[in-house]
């Protein structure tokens, strides 16, 4: 529990409360990203592949395979990058980049060279994206990785928001807020130029 030892302490005992809570960002952040990789397998599995049945080819699974999502944690910025690339599922270079991909797959209105079938439209992408960033997901799942690494934080996710409400934070007058502690960038490297 966090005790206000004097006035004279209050800088120190304050900056020794946030070291606490720096620590436990990285745990939130970790959670995340694993959560980040679960659901976008699952959505790979369920909206994709599931949605269609090739004929005239064989799938490889790389589009869903865990080893083409990475997390990574930056402990000085307490930021997470979550990336996703793959190669084209094909011998032939139908597609420039995983992002090609992406788009094609999601929007089906690639020619697929099917015949006269239909492929309908599989939009993992933008449903993995809503699952996560729609009703504050990602603050849950960040909130519950800082209460695995230090629960006397009783950290909630709340209106987009990650709180701390535990007993160590009640003599910092207000509970202690980290508005935005989660942020996506959703441009393409290209773009970036």
């Amino acid at each position: 529990m966090f005790k206000l030892k004097s006035v004279d302490s209050l800088d120190k005992d304050y900056e020794e409360q946030l070291q606490t809570i720096d620590k436990a960002i990285p745990a939130g952040l970790s959670v995340v990203g694993n959560e980040m990789a679960s659901a976008l397998q699952r959505h790979v599995k369920n909206d994709v592949y599931a949605a269609y049945k090739p004929k005239s080819y064989k799938r490889t699974g790389e589009i869903g395979d865990i080893s083409n999502m990475t997390s990574t944690i930056d402990k000085s910025s307490n930021t997470l990058a979550f990336e996703y690339r793959f190669g084209t599922e094909s011998a032939r270079p139908y597609f420039k980049d995983s992002d090609q991909v992406i788009a094609a797959v999601q929007d089906s209105d690639y020619l697929w060279n099917v015949g006269n079938r239909e492929i309908p439209e599989r939009p993992f992408w933008d449903n993995f994206f809503n699952e996560l960033f729609s009703d504050n997901r990602v603050d849950e799942y960040f909130a519950s990785g800082m209460n695995q690494s230090t629960p006397s934080l009783r950290a909630t996710a709340v209106d987009g928001s990650v709180i701390l409400t535990g007993e160590d934070m009640q003599d910092l007058h207000d509970p202690l807020s980290m508005h935005g502690g989660i942020e996506y960038d959703t441009t393409d490297d290209d773009d970036k130029d």
